[in-house]
């Protein structure tokens, strides 16, 4: 009876980065993200800055390429929004996309 040995090699590759709360890293450096005011396809107003990953708004953007929209209503109010989207740069801070003030 002949006796057969299996050699396993484990590979070297590094696990997902994950972040501090142990969710999956969604950026590795500064460049992954990227500081919007985007609400959405058909929203009359603009939002908060905030950060997202770049392929994140770059998706949310392209979804909104054949988007039908309404004109928005004039008589809508906007809530204020603090923040200038130019006062902001975004920065992967523990694996997430953060808007810092510059």
């Amino acid at each position: 009876m002949a006796t057969v040995s299996f050699v396993v090699i484990a590979a070297c590759a590094s696990a997902p980065a994950k972040t501090p709360s142990g969710a999956p890293a969604s950026c590795a450096s500064d460049g992954d993200c990227v500081v919007t005011d985007f609400a959405g396809c058909c929203a009359c107003c603009k939002a908060e800055p905030r950060a997202l990953p770049r392929i994140e708004a770059e998706r949310q953007q392209h979804a909104c390429a054949s988007a039908s929209c309404t004109a928005c209503d004039e008589r809508i109010e906007c809530p204020k929004v603090t923040g200038r989207l130019a006062g902001f740069v975004a920065r992967c801070k523990d694996g997430t996309c953060a808007a810092v003030p510059r």
